[in-house]
């Protein structure tokens, strides 16, 4: 399925991800949680209407399968305002838990970004670089991030 969501291929390619996802649900009904990023890729793809409600349907599940999918509609690309603004929400509350993930980070960045809200931006991708550094993470990982950090550094 990945493979039909590369940048750049026909949309009829991305199309014929909806059925495969369905399949692999419908053998295994518990990756379902773990295929809604990938789903709503493919429908932000296909049909926005779709993507929209298929996200309000997930974030009304809440918890940790709603921030799950919110920081994965963040990387996506044709997120709409209202969408973009309800998936930071989400992520905002995720980050409030005793032990939150902290990669969200990393995607509530993207979306204060997004939002037009720099200095949040920066703020955050902060927070982020500093727990994959401590975490040990790689070098191009981290300067790939640090790009993204100086490009909010850069907006503000």
């Amino acid at each position: 399925v990945e493979l039909l969501l590369e940048k750049g291929l026909d949309r009829r390619w991305v199309e014929q991800a909806l059925p495969l996802i369905d399949k692999a649900v419908a053998l295994e009904p518990r990756i379902a949680p773990q295929v809604g990023p990938i789903r709503l890729g493919v429908l932000l793809r296909t049909d926005p209407a779709k993507a929209k409600a298929f996200f309000e349907t997930e974030k009304a599940q809440g918890g940790a399968r709603a921030a799950r999918l919110a920081a994965s509609a963040l990387g996506e690309e044709g997120l709409d305002k209202a969408t973009t603004e309800s998936a930071v929400g989400i992520l905002e509350e995720a980050l409030k838990a005793p032990t939150p993930n902290m990669r969200f980070h990393q995607s509530v960045a993207e979306g204060y970004a997004r939002l037009g809200r720099p200095k949040d931006a920066v703020k955050s991708m902060e927070t982020f670089l500093a727990w994959a550094k401590k975490a040990g993470a790689p070098p191009a990982f981290l300067q790939e991030n640090e790009a993204k950090l100086t490009a909010y550094q850069a907006a503000q």
